[in-house]
């Protein structure tokens, strides 16, 4: 791996509707900082590395790798790294976390900045045997690799879920379907079970942790806990808005609808503190879902769709 010790990682530890992209956004406006960025992503990108390492495996093997290459170059992470294909043919990787770690440090060395972001994705929490791998990698790669963790009180994680399953002419009947109820609880158990991993990462690594309502309610106080914990002088541009927020919700009326009191109240005092009692449980489910469901090529390919002037929903060119 061609490494360089003066770069290193920051990990955003967090959850799926918990503030990640924000966080990864508010990083970086840091001229210290930088990550593949695009409005079509709302800023940071999806890394997806777990989900990449599992579908690709060796690549080692030399028609694996022509075609991981070959298609993973044409999608939007690779792009956006402006990644160069021709060092990667002249330099095989052994794996993805070999050819990821290469291609986030050029970049960073392109961009001139000492750390370059990624978000840990959720797969990691359910998978520890993978998630010790990658992070002895880190460990063994670099001399600083940083974690920055965010948590979301629950209310707002389940709100968030789900309004991006109904679409605005059904908020009020959509809370007392079975479908909806059924999703709920699986959010539920979800949360409960990536709420003390996210805890322990960023603790086991001395890391920062910081709490949703905090960095959404004092963006400058936030942003000084980040430079401070970094070693880096704080920057006024952290407070500069790039992307537009990644928000579920169009007004406060969908928040207050889109779950009923008592509903909500079951979830939390009920059926949470079981979940969560129960956590490991939580991710033996989340491990035999995914194994009931065929695995896609884990790829955006959201600006050859821009560019070419292709339905965003176009099945051809899903991708996400």
């Amino acid at each position: 791996m061609e490494g360089t010790p003066a770069v290193n990682p920051i990990l955003v530890v967090g959850m799926n509707r918990g503030g990640t992209t924000l966080l990864c956004n508010i990083l970086c406006r840091h001229p210290q900082v930088s990550a593949p960025q695009h409005r079509l992503h709302w800023g940071c990108q999806e890394s997806q590395v777990l989900r990449h390492a599992q579908y690709w495996g060796d690549l080692t093997d030399t028609r694996r790798f022509v075609h991981f290459l070959e298609l993973y170059s044409s999608g939007d992470f690779f792009t956006l790294a402006e990644g160069d294909k021709d060092y990667f043919y002249a330099h095989r990787p052994r794996d993805f976390y070999d050819f990821f770690l290469t291609l986030m440090d050029q970049f960073a060395a392109r961009k001139g900045v000492p750390y370059w972001v990624m978000k840990l994705e959720e797969r990691f929490y359910h998978h520890p045997r993978d998630l010790e791998r990658f992070l002895s990698l880190l460990w063994e790669t670099y001399s600083a690799p940083m974690f920055i963790g965010i948590v979301r009180d629950f209310e707002g994680v389940l709100k968030s879920h789900l309004r991006r399953r109904v679409t605005g002419n059904e908020l009020s009947s959509a809370r007392f379907s079975i479908g909806q109820q059924r999703f709920a609880l699986s959010q539920t158990l979800r949360y409960a079970a990536q709420r003390p991993k996210i805890r322990r990462i960023v603790e086991q690594a001395d890391g920062l942790l910081l709490d949703f309502s905090e960095v959404v309610g004092d963006f400058e106080s936030a942003s000084r806990r980040i430079c401070s914990y970094l070693g880096l002088e704080y920057s006024p541009q952290m407070l500069e808005r790039q992307f537009p927020r990644n928000t579920s919700f169009k007004s406060n009326r969908e928040r207050r609808e889109i779950i009923s009191p008592w509903q909500l109240a079951l979830l939390d005092k009920v059926a949470r503190p079981i979940f969560e009692a129960t956590h490991p449980l939580g991710s033996a489910w989340r491990r035999m879902r995914e194994s009931r469901n065929p695995e896609e090529c884990p790829l955006f390919w959201r600006l050859i769709r821009e560019d070419r002037g292709w339905d965003q929903d176009e099945d051809a060119l899903s991708g996400d």
